[in-house]
């Protein structure tokens, strides 16, 4: 059986206080629950199928993905993750 391919979205964060980088993303986490289900939707404009097909449905920092803080100057920082579609 011929496995599907799988969207994955970048996110940045961009400009946030080194507390915000922590603190922002672990309350997105918690609000998310155990299972961390994402539904990210990139575009409300357009019809309804345009919309399903640009819309990902995954899970915000599973384990092996990316979910990094870096400097962008002396006192912002940005973060970054990425969403992987599940199936």
């Amino acid at each position: 059986m011929e496995q599907p391919l799988l969207r994955i979205r970048g996110i940045k964060l961009p400009k946030l206080s080194a507390t915000e980088a922590h603190n922002q993303y672990r309350d997105r986490l918690r609000c998310l629950g155990a299972a961390r289900g994402t539904l990210w939707i990139t575009d409300l404009s357009g019809s309804t199928a345009a919309m399903r097909r640009r819309t990902i449905w995954s899970a915000m920092n599973a384990p092996g993905e990316d979910a990094a803080i870096s400097r962008d100057s002396l006192l912002l920082a940005s973060r970054t993750f990425r969403l992987v579609e599940r199936v």
